[in-house]
């Protein structure tokens, strides 16, 4: 007889399957109810009570949704009616246990083959790790004496007790944070999206799976976040969380364990740790003279006395890596001869307390050029080759003598190499870190600038993990050891401009690093460089993106790896050329920027779209490259220089979103908004056929691998394979739920990739069109895959800001973060090594596949503007956006008056309190905002939303707040205290923005399922919706009267309803591009639409007529506003400027835009920057003498 599940243990059991961490909140109603057999009513009427409103459509497709996601791991169908049955005959079966799975990251644990003795201390460790089930290990020893090693073997023996083993390094001293989002990625299998927002939280989930799973977690190196110079366990400023962490895990009860390496104790243990406590700590002694021995004859040292042998082993007390470092220099000064040091050693020249004192007796005896090395490969932080470290050395003269210098450090035994790679132990990297800084900080505090211009303490070009290693454990440390000499952030601002001025009279032009690091350092600082003088100097690895360089003067400067944001903001697509060398990508500004993929620089710019770029392509021979546009064209551009070839339209203008080539490279396959799919002899310029058969916009398309077969998706949720030579639909697959977004064949051609806005990704076979994997894990909208060229991988993108590695048998291998907006779209390298993506937060990354840490940031800049509203004064207007901030401007003057700061992604929407001083703010965050705008400042943030909040506005009577998320809820707030007091799910979703009725008694919400929902705050029974739109909604606004209501969307059209009939009583056609924005006249008389077309419409509202059309605008046009008076309308646009217009005439009265970033840049005589990056720093507002029409069309990067 199979036992009935309790309803807890159903809800574990679900989970398990899912492989989720949790159920969302309608999950979760959905299954309890139907587990207690209640209807869906009584499921919506139970929710109700406790603050949970759902429609019935919204829990019926999540109950749907949940069984199929069940069905398909169980392998059975599964309904409300057999849940019970199912689940429990799993559970009985055996199946619902299974086998261990063993799941290992061994981060950057390095190799263990070397490893001597040691057998008791591995046979204690293993015994408190598995059998005693200690919580926290602590091995603790002086450097060099072998305690990552001892982990790694530790680690390697006990991982069959263990579910989970995770090994990360402290080396580079990550925020506890980051640490903590691994952890829980990892042990989550990779399901953890949406972290909790308190480091308390966080923890408190990390238990939660060291309770599910027995699970061996190694933290190596923790003195790198322990305070040096202080009482011995304390933390370093800013690492003091990574004591909560071991605090917990020390004292909360569960099976897994934490093992630590460490040169001291951390306070937090020492505190916690008994004979029969959970905590413990072993400290490692010496080695024994048999293995001191082992080391010595691997060295060539033989024959060697006992007593000779214990001499030295008690000096350097049985350090393993001074031992290593003694035999060396035995073997190189007297041939192996033991017996010759210890007269030496009698005579106390060489004293040892620790493994610094050897190591800095054998630095003092490096000639210059291996010092220099040194320095580097303490730089770099990582392995590097000898042609990284030749381009990075300026005072060895040769590559010989480079090499020579290697060779003998590596006799020393003061560098290892790998795989013809060079690096540092950490202990050696440690010592030779702060020896950099020590001198850095003399150079600095002596005015000597010599020093400083050898070595770059930042690489601005160097890999993005790096470089934020090198700003935390170099720059930041060096400014803390000149804060402490000279006492104020002024004064070594000072210090740092003199130095660059006694070089630019000493030695101007002076190749080297000087000034790449004084200009580091001062952005480290946050110093003001506005104004500063950098003429005549050479510019080498400075990091100057997000940095404000108002009328800097760099005349006559020599750029060299100097890194600089770019001219754009959101990026909508990034490819590979098929050789790697190159990558494009294009924007919402239109433009396509092809870069080097060695080293990031802009080779060139493709001009000629005026609308968003959804989709570029290279030929299979990389010469050509494709971009599709929602300005209604196909353009075919030369990859060597930019030229475009050939413009592509159809006879009735259609947005395209879909352009590839075939294998052969003579047809070209696109598709967009009209559901047609065109073949395309892209040489001449012809159409060649087109296939119809998809009812929504053709969103995808490709050709297989070997050009017989085209595949296309699209909105209308399905996916189509076409014989290419025919154009016959030869089959159409339906189960995706919602928009297909990119479909892809695998490089052999036997299946398809697909995503959805439905969340998940399917595989499929191409032969039968059966659905063989559907991958979850994603929370948000998947808009883009990528399938890596050996077949093996696929990469995707979604709205929840993550980026997903899967294998092709749907197994999640790893979940990558760094993008703070949304992901648009992702890209393979043709070494199948790297991806690329980019996204809403105007960055390209590049990413290393193994180990998803990031290679490159290309970041962008955009004041694109989203918001503006006029106070009630009508004297000044408040704007938010891509930059963000909210910023105040005094309409009669057009002054930008001062900015608000404190969100931390796109400020989306803003609203003005009724009190005409209290703002509302909100954001891509995640978070809203309310401000004093008088005192300038905020008085709280809400948090609540799990998505992007993309509407804020205050009732009439102030007293309520409601918010509009990507989330798919609804929030309203108490507008005093900030208090939640509803959430309304299941209405509104990233496209719809809301606002409130006159009376304050209805919200108006438009939403992706093409309905207006009208929502009764009184009584919710009293809610309907209003349908017409053919499309998603994108805006709904209120007449002043509260009778009518305006609404826009992606089908192009306003309309407006008579509220009292609830009837569409006109539908205003004109807008060529979506609707955006829509607003009222005060006087109720006239409506303005904004739009995807660059314009803002006027209408009558008696005669549905359009009156005005205002131009101005070169791009999306986000937000329109009447003065309270009615007398003017400003507009918002992602063209960074925000328009103020005289309506009535059309009259464009003002411009607003805020002070570029580079705004008054002097670069005259400027040399070493590309012809794109000079067009792209004009275009952020710096300026010099050379016209562009001088400017070649393309340019390589000139470096020293």
């Amino acid at each position: 007889m199979i036992r009935e599940l309790e309803l807890e243990e159903a809800l574990v059991l679900v989970k398990r399957l899912l492989g989720r961490g949790e159920l969302n909140e309608a999950q979760k109603a959905v299954f309890r109810g139907v587990w207690s057999r209640q209807s869906y009513q009584e499921i919506i009427d139970a929710a109700a009570e406790h603050g949970y409103y759902y429609s019935l459509g919204h829990l019926k497709n999540t109950g749907s949704e949940l069984w199929q996601a069940l069905g398909n791991r169980l392998g059975k169908r599964v309904t409300k009616h057999n849940l019970h049955e199912v689940l429990a005959h799993y559970q009985q079966t055996g199946n619902g246990s299974g086998a261990i799975l063993r799941h290992q990251d061994w981060g950057d644990a390095p190799d263990a083959a070397v490893f001597y003795g040691r057998s008791e201390e591995l046979t204690t460790l293993h015994h408190w790790v598995t059998q005693e089930r200690c919580r926290v290990v602590a091995i603790l020893g002086m450097g060099g004496m072998g305690k990552t090693t001892l982990a790694v073997r530790l680690a390697k023996q006990s991982q069959d007790a263990f579910q989970f083993v995770i090994w990360r390094s402290l080396l580079n001293a990550p925020p506890v944070e980051e640490t903590l989002k691994e952890m829980l990625q990892f042990l989550s299998e990779q399901q953890e999206v949406d972290y909790p927002t308190s480091l308390e939280a966080q923890v408190t989930r990390l238990l939660h799976y060291l309770r599910q799973h027995r699970c061996l977690l190694i933290l190596d190196n923790v003195e790198s976040i322990l305070q040096s110079g202080s009482s011995a366990g304390s933390y370093r400023l800013g690492y003091e969380e990574y004591g909560l962490l071991m605090q917990r895990i020390a004292e909360t009860e569960h099976s897994s364990s934490l093992v630590i390496t460490s040169r001291e104790k951390p306070r937090d243990l020492a505190r916690l740790e008994a004979v029969n406590s959970p905590v413990r700590s072993f400290t490692l002694k010496g080695l024994a003279l048999s293995e001191s021995r082992a080391i010595f004859q691997s060295k060539g040292c033989f024959g060697i006395a006992d007593s000779e042998l214990q001499t030295v082993c008690e000096h350097y007390a049985g350090n393993p890596l001074a031992l290593n470092m003694v035999a060396s220099g035995v073997q190189e000064l007297f041939d192996g001869d033991l017996a010759e040091l210890l007269p030496i050693l009698h005579e106390g020249w060489l004293h040892f307390e620790d493994i610094q004192d050897v190591l800095s007796r054998q630095f003092e005896r490096l000639s210059a050029a291996e010092q220099d090395v040194m320095y580097w490969l303490a730089v770099n932080r990582e392995p590097v080759s000898h042609s990284e470290l030749a381009a990075d050395v300026v005072s060895v003269p040769s590559k010989q003598q480079l090499l020579e210098a290697l060779q003998s450090l590596s006799r020393r035994c003061l560098i290892e190499r790998n795989e013809k790679q060079w690096s540092l132990q950490p202990v050696v990297m440690e010592y030779v870190t702060q020896r950099l800084i020590a001198q850095a900080c003399e150079s600095i505090r002596q005015q000597q600038y010599d020093w400083l211009t050898q070595f770059a303490l930042l690489k601005a070009q160097g890999k993005d993990y790096i470089r934020q290693a090198q700003s935390n454990l170099i720059l930041q440390p060096l400014l803390e050891c000149l804060l402490s000499h000279w006492g104020n952030c002024k004064t070594i601002e000072d210090q740092l401009k003199a130095l660059l001025e006694k070089q630019r009279s000493a030695a101007p032009l002076q190749p080297g690093y000087l000034a790449g690091n004084v200009l580091n350092l001062l952005r480290q600082l946050r110093a003001d460089l506005s104004g500063i003088d950098c003429s005549y100097l050479s510019i080498w690895q400075a990091d100057l993106q997000d940095v404000k360089l108002h009328n800097a003067n760099f005349a006559h400067a020599a750029f060299a790896k100097t890194v600089f944001n770019r001219t754009f903001g959101t990026v909508l697509a990034v490819v590979f050329s098929p050789d790697g060398e190159k990558m494009a990508t294009s924007n919402a500004n239109g433009e396509i920027h092809l870069w080097r993929v060695s080293d990031g620089q802009c080779l060139l710019t493709c001009q000629g779209h005026t609308n968003w770029v959804r989709k570029i392509a290279f030929s299979p021979s990389g010469s050509v490259l494709v971009s599709a546009s929602e300005d209604r064209s196909l353009r075919l551009w030369d990859t060597e220089s930019g030229r475009c070839l050939r413009t592509l339209v159809t006879d009735t203008p259609s947005i395209f979103y879909v352009a590839a080539f075939s294998p052969d490279e003579q047809t070209l396959v696109s598709g967009g908004d009209d559901a047609i799919i065109r073949f395309w002899d892209w040489q001449r310029g012809i159409c060649l056929r087109e296939l119809r058969g998809h009812s929504g916009w053709v969103l995808s398309g490709s050709f297989s691998p070997d050009g017989r077969l085209v595949v296309s998706s699209a909105a209308d949720e399905t996916i189509r394979l076409w014989d290419a030579q025919s154009g016959k639909c030869l089959r159409v697959l339906t189960e995706h739920r919602s928009w297909v977004l990119p479909v892809l064949f695998t490089p052999d051609g036997q299946r398809l990739v697909s995503s959805s806005l439905d969340q998940t990704i399917r595989l499929w076979d191409v032969q039968t069109g059966q659905c063989l994997h559907v991958l979850r894990g994603h929370h948000r909208w998947v808009w883009c895959i990528a399938v890596s060229r050996d077949g093996r991988l696929i990469a995707s993108g979604s709205e929840d800001r993550t980026i997903k590695i899967w294998d092709m048998e749907g197994h999640c291998l790893r979940t990558i973060r760094g993008h703070t907006e949304q992901l648009w779209f992702v890209s393979f390298h043709p070494d199948s090594q790297r991806f690329a993506s980019c996204g809403e937060d105007g960055t390209v990354r590049i990413w290393n596949v193994q180990d998803g840490k990031c290679l490159k940031v290309i970041r962008g800049y955009s004041d694109c503007i989203r918001s503006v509203i006029f106070d009630h004064s009508g004297q000044r207007l408040i704007s938010g956006g891509k930059d963000q901030l909210i910023r105040i401007w005094h309409g009669p003057t057009h002054q930008h008056l001062y900015a608000l700061a404190g969100h931390t992604g796109s400020v989306l929407a803003v609203s003005l309190h009724p009190d005409g001083r209290t703002l509302a703010s909100c954001s891509e965050d995640h978070t809203i905002r309310l401000w004093d705008i008088e005192q300038q400042v905020c008085l709280q943030t809400l948090n609540g939303h799990s998505g992007g909040v993309w509407s804020v506005v205050f009732s009439p009577d102030g007293k309520t707040l409601a918010s509009g998320s990507f989330d798919e809820t609804i929030r309203l707030w108490d507008a005093q205290t900030g208090a939640c007091l509803q959430v309304i799910p299941g209405y509104v979703t990233k496209t719809g923005l809301i606002s409130f009725s006159p009376d304050g008694v209805h919200l108006a919400a438009a939403s992706n399922n093409r309905n207006i929902h009208i929502l009764n705050l009184q009584d919710s029974r009293q809610s309907y919706y209003l349908e017409g739109h053919v499309n998603w909604g994108r805006t709904a606004t209120f007449s002043p009267d509260g009778q009518l209501l305006a609404t826009g969307g992606i089908d192009e059209t306003v309309r407006l309803w008579d509220l009292t009939s609830r009837q569409c009583i006109q539908t205003l056609t004109g807008h060529t591009g979506w609707v955006l924005a829509t607003a009222f006249s005060p006087d109720g008389r006239w409506l303005a639409s904004a739009s995807c077309d660059h314009t803002v419409k006027l209408w009558n509202i008696q005669t549905g007529e359009c009156v005005r059309t205002l131009e101005g605008h070169r791009n999306w046009v986000w937000s329109i506003a009447f003065s309270p008076e009615g007398q003017f309308l400003a507009s918002a646009s992602e063209d960074e400027t925000i328009h103020l217009w005289n309506w009535r005439n059309g009259e464009t009265l003002t411009t607003l835009r805020s002070q570029k970033l580079y705004e008054g840049l002097q670069l005259n005589g400027a040399t070493g920057l590309t012809t794109a990056q000079r067009l792209s720093l004009r275009t952020l507002g710096a300026v010099e003498s050379v016209p562009e029409s001088q400017l070649e069309p393309c340019m390589s990067a000139q470096v020293s």
